[in-house]
């Protein structure tokens, strides 16, 4: 008997009502100590020589890059004198009772931490959920906050008068409060660092970002830690752990941290744990409230309800396990109907429609325009949308480096590449048919969304399936093999193409 069926018979003595699999348990790789020890070593490299870099070239070094260097310099030495010992006698307690997977997921955490601090971008003006959280803090759900971020209310239609005339925009409906537009969960993650803060959003310019680059780190390394539930090679899951944190535009949202970025980078977080759950224990329950969360931050995310469950039915659970997801769908479903009674006197949400009829005035703010085209949702918005996943390109004219990242965002082809093999497993196999509908039915909402992202780097709503993306490139790769010489380029070139991209953007901004 094989190890991966000793793995399975295992998992069916901790759940005897499990059906017969129809997506096999994987067994995890074996790591060796020398993995996390030359990812730590890398990350003193990248928050030494990348911060001298940074101060050449006039920028901040932040102390979140202090931080993980300091990490790297604790669990470096520890780790290398366990290595030696273990050598030398066969055993160490010096691992602190950790594996050496453990390690490894610490290891990946503080690299990409040393990365996304040396690259984190300065204060950010648009610091909409510390001022949801300031919010949440002193009891309430309208905010105070400057005219210039995305809110409604009297403020917003103050600033277009011609709004007065749209039944939806009467200023007397808010009761003289405005409201943000995003869903709460980016606000609830804010929440302890305003509370230390003093519960004021003051400040939280300087320090939103840096929650941004922990949380980014904190992504990839659950990324990793997905990769290995599936069965990767330790070189496999390196290099796709690489595409997932240099080779995507998760990099740019994560060191950048303003609003609209903050907000995509929270929903990834859950979606990353429940999948962990999904191909790891599959508690249905836990897959259940890492979900609810996901739907939390990205209310598109909650059409990937059904699509867990179905998972949970092909690793074996029966429908009857699955009734323990509902208790997390259920309290979502009541904070978010709370939260937005208590703006809008109704539990569904209005506040991107009020936004999209009383509000924006980029461009679509016309009354016979919303006469033809009702809502902020509509096939007419596709081709537009199609056109900058699909299609966009790099700008080209004879300033310096003569090729610039575009303000309106760049298709995903080129900026991330690697994502093509995703078209790579069998459509035949349950896995991939339940992990692309995922994809495809949350990113529905947004390819009708009447804006493209606005300024962005790459096609930025993408970015909350990129956790589906990833098990699909890791599923081309295949359980315990090695890349091969295309993926490698592919994934090389992502990272050549974001990295050069985040280097254009602090040097020069967009072209």
């Amino acid at each position: 008997m094989d190890s991966i069926e000793a793995a399975n018979l295992a998992r069916a003595r901790e759940h005897p009502t499990a059906a017969p699999a129809l997506i096999p348990y994987a067994e995890p790789a074996r790591l060796s100590l020398w993995l996390p020890i030359t990812l730590l070593a890398i990350a003193i490299g990248i928050a030494v020589i990348g911060g001298k870099l940074i101060k050449f070239w006039g920028g901040t070094s932040y102390f979140v890059t202090y931080g993980a260097a300091a990490m790297a310099a604790v669990g470096l030495p520890l780790l290398l004198f366990a290595e030696l010992r273990r050598r030398m006698v066969g055993k160490t307690r010096l691992l602190l009772g950790l594996s050496p997977q453990q390690w490894s997921l610490f290891a990946v955490f503080v690299l990409f931490l040393a990365l996304y601090g040396v690259t984190r971008f300065g204060p950010t003006p648009f610091y909409e959920p510390a001022v949801q959280a300031a919010a949440f803090l002193h009891g309430h759900s309208w905010v105070d906050a400057p005219g210039y971020m995305e809110q409604v209310g009297p403020i917003c239609n103050i600033n277009l008068p011609v709004a007065r005339t749209l039944p939806d925009c009467d200023l007397s409906r808010f009761h003289g409060h405005t409201f943000l537009v995003h869903p709460p969960l980016a606000a609830i993650v804010m929440m302890p660092f305003v509370a230390a803060h003093g519960r004021v959003a003051d400040g939280a310019d300087q320090y939103q970002p840096t929650v941004s680059v922990l949380l980014g780190a904190l992504a990839v390394a659950l990324a990793w830690r997905l990769l290995m539930l599936l069965g990767m090679s330790s070189a496999a899951a390196l290099w796709l752990t690489a595409l997932f944190g240099a080779g995507t535009t998760l990099w740019h949202e994560a060191a950048l941290g303003a609003s609209w970025d903050f907000v995509s980078l929270v929903s990834v977080l859950p979606t990353l744990l429940a999948l962990n759950e999904v191909f790891g224990k599959g508690r249905p329950w836990l897959v259940g409230m890492y979900a609810a969360l996901a739907a939390l931050g990205r209310n598109d995310m909650v059409i990937a309800w059904p699509i867990y469950a179905l998972l949970l039915m092909a690793r074996g659970r029966l429908l009857r396990n699955l009734f323990a997801m509902l208790p997390a769908f259920a309290i979502a479903g009541v904070v978010y109907g709370a939260f937005n009674y208590t703006r809008y006197g109704t539990f569904f949400d209005q506040a991107l429609w009020l936004w999209y009829r009383c509000c924006d005035g980029g461009g679509y703010f016309n009354p016979a325009f919303h006469q033809a085209i009702p809502g902020p949702i509509s096939l007419h918005f596709l081709p537009a949308n199609l056109h900058v996943v699909l299609f966009l390109g790099w700008g080209l004219n004879e300033n310096f480096p003569w090729i610039h990242p575009q303000g309106a965002g760049q298709a995903m082809l080129l900026t991330s590449p690697a994502f093509v093999l995703a078209l790579r497993p069998s459509l035949k196999r349950r896995i991939t048919q339940l992990i692309w509908l995922a994809t495809l039915l949350c990113m529905g909402p947004a390819m009708l969304w009447y804006a493209s992202g606005f300024v962005q780097f790459g096609p930025r709503y993408w970015v909350q399936v990129y956790p589906f993306l990833l098990v699909l490139v890791a599923l081309g790769v295949g359980a315990g093999k090695q890349v091969d010489q295309l993926t490698r380029i592919l994934i090389l070139v992502s990272v050549f193409l974001v990295s050069f991209g985040m280097w254009h953007i602090h040097m020069y901004s967009f072209g």
